[in-house]
């Protein structure tokens, strides 16, 4: 009968600082993967957001900031389209940012299985 070994049996062959070295990596990628799934989920379901009325009265959200602007996108019904704008903060005309609960927000004429970066390199 075949002598059955254990997984990491290699591992005892390791000096010790290599397994120190091993252990602290593959924790390291653990705590990497948890952290991006959480932002991501938090990203994914979020409900409250910052809206600015634009012209024509329509309603744009805050969707981030770069540098000294706002990036905003146009808000129906739930759906923002994949286009954006930048809003320069210090402009002399000022904006009212309403903070309410506009989502969880899709990206109009996205698939559900598309993943964020593929949408865009298309």
């Amino acid at each position: 009968m075949k002598e059955q070994r254990n997984v990491f049996e290699f591992y005892r062959y390791f000096p010790s600082t290599v397994q120190m070295l091993l252990m602290m990596v593959l924790l390291s990628l653990i705590i990497i993967f948890f952290a991006y799934k959480t932002g991501f989920y938090t990203a994914q379901n979020q409900t409250y957001f910052y809206t600015v009325k634009m012209e024509k009265n329509e309603k744009w959200v805050v969707l981030g900031t770069y540098d000294d602007s706002l990036i905003v996108a146009p808000l129906r019904k739930k759906q923002i389209e994949d286009k954006f704008r930048l809003l320069d903060r210090k402009s002399k005309e000022a904006l009212s940012a309403d903070y309410e609960k506009v989502g969880p927000l899709k990206v109009a004429g996205k698939k559900a299985g598309d993943g964020p970066v593929y949408h865009y390199l298309k």
